[in-house]
Order: structure tokens, then sequence, then C-alpha cells
């Protein structure tokens, strides 16, 4: 070893600095054979090689075998360590057991994980706290930021005012055919991506179940892409989602302009049966209040409503 190199390597902090010729880390590696000599190849450049430690990834266009390399790799990692486990993660839902055990792979020792999309992941392996705890965390930060002057009351108003506002549930109106039947014109299926396809048989499934069926099945004929048969496996598969409502497609459509009708429920188009309405007309405001007046003069009433206050009519020979 040259005196440099030996320099280097004393004067840094992690211990475990070596040659590279002699780096355990890059030179002793477990490798996990596949019956077919060729993927040993592709995997580690060596007949006898196989799956190294690490990640691994396997990407490509669909219906490339992809599901299929990788349920070889996982039949090779299990039958080198009978302890060994497969946590399987599904966000496509493509894969069969049936599928699982022609590989040979003992469905016994496979976790299986559905998803609906990968943002999940990023919480599956955490602890769980209870409200409790939570309770516990939010207090004391509130401690530490009000002792260093960073929170006022104002801002603690604020920000629980904030608090109760994002709190309430987004509700819509009860949803029919037509309305759907709108918002999907307004997202149409211009062959999208297969995170935004499944999405949307989601949103229909959380809509009305079965009844959003249809419409799925006739939006996704849009595209170029559409396979019949595994569109309605699909729809079937996307029953009962628990993270994304009709809300999410009234945002996907609302992306693109639409908009809500104004509509006025019986109760308001019958309120004013009967009774004298007085419009205000811009640039108009003093005539129209005149005109008001004259009404209220003449009409019996002693008393009437305005913004939520009884306000009491007063004749010419009172005032």
């Amino acid at each position: 070893m040259s005196n440099l190199l030996e320099k280097l390597k004393k004067s840094g902090s992690i211990k475990d600095t070596l040659l590279l010729s002699e780096s355990k880390f890059f030179n002793i590696k477990d490798t996990i054979p596949t019956n077919i000599p060729i993927i040993n190849i592709a995997l580690s450049g060596s007949m006898k090689g196989g799956l190294s430690s690490g990640l691994t990834f396997i990407a490509g266009e669909s219906k490339n075998f992809k599901s299929l390399l990788g349920l070889m790799l996982v039949k090779a990692y299990l039958n080198k360590y009978e302890d060994a486990i497969c946590l399987f993660y599904d966000s496509e839902f493509g894969i069969t057991p049936e599928y699982i055990q022609t590989n040979g792979i003992d469905t016994n020792r496979v976790l299986h994980i559905p998803i609906e999309h990968l943002e999940q992941l990023k919480f599956d392996d955490l602890p769980e706290i209870t409200s409790e705890q939570i309770d516990q965390i939010i207090e004391a930060s509130e401690r530490i930021f009000r002792d260093a002057g960073l929170i006022s009351d104002k801002k603690e108003e604020i920000q629980k005012m904030s608090e109760i506002t994002s709190c309430k549930n987004v509700e819509y109106p009860a949803l029919s055919a037509e309305d759907i039947a709108d918002k999907l014109a307004f997202y149409p299926n211009s062959d999208l991506s297969y995170d935004n396809w499944i999405r949307v048989a989601m949103c229909l499934n959380s809509w009305g179940g079965e009844k959003g069926r249809k419409f799925f099945e006739n939006w996704s004929a849009q595209s170029s892409k559409n396979n019949p048969e595994f569109t309605s496996i699909k729809y079937g598969q996307c029953a009962n989602p628990s993270n994304i409502t009709i809300g999410t497609l009234i945002f996907l459509a609302k992306g693109n302009g639409f908009k809500f009708k104004q509509r006025r429920s019986n109760q308001q188009n019958n309120q004013n049966d009967g009774k004298t309405i007085i419009k205000m007309i811009g640039g108009k405001t003093h005539e129209t209040l005149n005109e008001f007046e004259k009404v209220m003069r003449a009409s019996p009433l002693e008393f009437y409503r305005f913004n939520g206050q009884l306000v009491e009519v007063l004749k010419d020979d009172q005032k």
C-alpha cells in the first residue's frame, strides 16, 4: 500500500475503510443462483452467480414477463434460505395464487400486502402510535414554540380555527348517472397512464359500486390500449376503495374546466310564493329604495324583518 493510501486510510473516521481488493463489502457478496444460467449471467456476469444482496429492479414494458422473472428470483431465494419469507406488495392484482404456486413457491411463506398507490409504502414500515402519544407530541411541541416566543395567542387561535375547518369533510350532493357522465366527459381517457386509469375505477366504485361498471367500461374504451376483459376484471378488483372517493374524479374534471351547475331546491323555488319581491338594480339604488319605502307604507305590516332584525314601519303621521 502506498504512503498516500495509508495516510488517507488512517485519517478517515470510517472503520471499515479498506483497499478495494480487500473490501468485504465489494468482494464478499451473498449470491442466490437460479435454475437458468442465462439469468444468472444477466444478474451477476457469471453462470454460477445469480441474485446478489442489495436492491434489484426489474423494469420493462407491459407483457414482457417481469412478474415471471420476479417469481423465479423469489423461488431461488426461498429455496436457499428455509426461514426466508417474501413480502408481496400488490398494486395491480394481476398475479393469482395459482400463478405463484405454478412457479414452485409456497404461498404460506408469502405475505400479501395489497396497496392502492406507492405513497402507502412511506408509512407501512413506520411504528404505530396511539392518539394519546400524538397529543403528547403536540403538547410538547407547542410548549417549546411558546417558550421560544414563536406562538402568540392570536396565532394559536388562528391555528385552532384552521384545524377545525380542515377537519370538516367535503360533501358533494348526491350525484346522478347524468352527473357522472358530465364529469367523465371533462376527463377523457386519451391513453392515460395506468395509475390515472385505475384511479377512475376506484372513484366510480366509491360512487356506485356495480352501477359505475358500465361508465368505466365505456370510458376505458376511448383508449387505444383498452382490453375489455382486463378492464372488467380490474373494475371488480377496485371495489370498496379506502382512500379514493368520487371527489377525486370531481377534482380531475375541475382541472379540465368542469364547474358545478347552479341548482335551486324546491324549497328555495317556492319560498317566495305569494310574497312581494323587490330586486335591487345596479345604478338605481336610490330609486329602488324609494319604491321599497312606498310599498312598506302601503302595507298593513307594523314590523318586518331585514337582515335578521325586526324593523318597525312608521306612517307619515308618526314621523
